[in-house]
């Protein structure tokens, strides 16, 4: 995949599968979150963004010095001539990283929400009449507790953190993958729900705040049935909120939950605050970033 170039597709399980292995041939590891991930778990895709978490870490470089993957994958794809500047330009359509950066008071009006580390431009059209956009996520600002992602195939069918995009677990429909070789990867839903959970806590989030990664929880509560794991799939922590947390089923949190799951959401608060790391055979360790 060295010489791949990007010819103006639109966004789509084809170009997702590209991508990755670009980066994977570049030894650049990541996990497909977002519209596409939402599509393999429970609903059909329609086009939006392609949303990649890079395993940000230190990796040889070219010259033989050490380079930040992340900065690896923005330069890999502007190689592969993804455009991300001013000379993109679609007639009658917005670029959604400009009507970011333009209104500025997005985070104090609606509160912590994922925020790429770099956007990169698609044709087509999104609702809203903005492009398409490919846009890159820092492991260590969402997912820092998930383990170290994988290169290549998965080792196993029933991989505790991750599922490949056509695995038998993923919604049988336009949203999973074709059979055969496959790289592109999401986190398992029990991963991906204990990242929230972790958001939640240090982003400060309670019954009274806008509450985006409690919704993120509930939009995978509401939607993926029938659910494919065990309570006993989560953290030994976390476990405790979750059965709290699981049969909740409506759209909106509403002040009785708050209740039942804030004072095991306190509880794992302190235990993060006073123990440090959270440690529990089989489990990826829990913790918050200094």
């Amino acid at each position: 995949m060295s010489e791949y170039k990007y010819v103006g597709q639109e966004a789509s399980k084809e170009l997702i599968s590209d991508i990755v292995q670009l980066l994977e041939d570049n030894q650049v590891a990541s996990l497909l979150i977002g519209t596409f991930m939402r599509g393999l778990l429970y609903q059909p895709v329609e086009p939006n963004p392609i949303d990649l978490v890079i395993d940000n870490k230190l990796i040889t470089g070219d010259d033989g010095c050490m380079e930040n993957s992340l900065d690896r994958a923005v330069r890999i794809l502007h190689g592969a001539g993804f455009p991300d500047g001013l000379e993109y330009n679609t007639p009658g359509l917005k670029c959604p990283a400009v009507m970011e950066r333009r209104n500025a008071t997005r985070e104090f009006l609606f509160g912590p929400r994922f925020k790429p580390y770099h956007s990169f431009h698609l044709q087509g059209e999104t609702q809203g009449g903005m492009h398409q956009e490919l846009r890159l996520y820092s492991k260590s600002d969402y997912f820092w507790a998930v383990p170290d992602f994988k290169l290549g195939p998965l080792d196993r069918s029933d991989h505790p953190d991750f599922i490949l995009a056509n695995d038998s677990r993923c919604l049988e429909g336009p949203g999973r993958f074709p059979e055969g070789p496959c790289r592109v990867k999401i986190p398992s839903p029990v991963r991906y729900i204990e990242a929230m959970l972790l958001l939640m806590i240090r982003h400060g989030e309670t019954e009274d705040s806008q509450n985006f990664w409690r919704t993120e929880i509930l939009i995978l509560q509401i939607n993926v049935n029938p659910w494919p794991f065990k309570d006993e799939d989560f953290h030994p922590r976390v476990q405790y909120w979750w059965k709290a947390a699981k049969d909740f089923k409506e759209h909106f949190i509403d002040h009785a939950q708050w209740r039942k799951e804030t004072p095991h959401i306190s509880e794992l608060h302190r235990a993060l605050q006073q123990e440090g790391t959270l440690k529990a055979p089989g489990f990826p360790d829990l913790y918050l970033p200094s």
